[in-house]
Parts: structure tokens; sequence; C-alpha cells
């Protein structure tokens, strides 16, 4: 593996920690302080876990050809871990259609990840 190569992959590794820190830390400000009303919440939740998923797809290195079932379980297993953490967050409540919300934002970046690779492929040939 060239060194570029390796600094991208771990760039992404660690644009998805922060991230997913980040989404950590939304999950942990008290209900009185988010305002995000249905249905844009489910929007919201597809976008923030979708963005995660595509960090991870970028930095996943030598299993890209698992990704399109890694992505969307690891981002379903983040989305549920930020479910569980809200219910401990005073005013927050756990809401299965955010979990899924947040699933199918990973599978989006899972399709957003395979189409672009896909193409790159095609055009390197």
């Amino acid at each position: 593996m060239r060194t570029f190569e390796r600094i991208e992959k771990w760039f992404f590794r660690s644009a998805a920690l922060g991230w997913m820190a980040l989404l950590s830390w939304e999950s942990a400000r008290p209900g009185t302080e988010v305002h995000i009303e249905p249905p844009i919440d489910k929007v919201v939740h597809a976008s923030a876990f979708g963005v995660l998923g595509f960090f991870f797809a970028l930095g996943a290195g030598r299993f890209r050809g698992s990704i399109l079932w890694l992505v969307p379980l690891f981002v379903s297993t983040c989305g549920f871990l930020d479910e569980f953490h809200q219910s401990f967050t005073p005013g927050r409540t756990v809401s299965a259609l955010d979990w899924l919300a947040d699933t199918v934002g990973g599978i989006a970046a899972a399709a957003a990840w395979w189409l672009a690779w896909k193409q790159g492929r095609q055009q390197s040939t």
C-alpha cells in the first residue's frame, strides 16, 4: 500500500471516530436544548449517520469487498448505542424510528460508496 493511501485510510478512520464523538456529544444534550420536529428529525438522523457510514467506508481499507454489509451493520449498531445513550439523557426518548433512520443512512452511505467505487473502476480501465 502506498504511503498516501495509508494516510488517507487513517484520515477517514479518524474522521469517523471524531464524527462518532460528535454524535455522542449531541445525544448527551438535554431534550430542552434539541428542537428538531418530526419528520425532519428522521432526515437529520439519516444524514448524520450517513456521514458516519461514508467516513467508515472510505477508511475501510482491506475490508472494501464487504462494504455493502459492513457499513450498514456498523452504522446500525452505532445508532442503537446512540438511542441507548439517549435513554440516560433528561428530556430525551428512545425511538425505534430514529434507529431505523440511522440504519437507512448507513445503507445509503454504503450504496453511495459502492457507486462511486464502481464508477472509479470503470474510468481507470
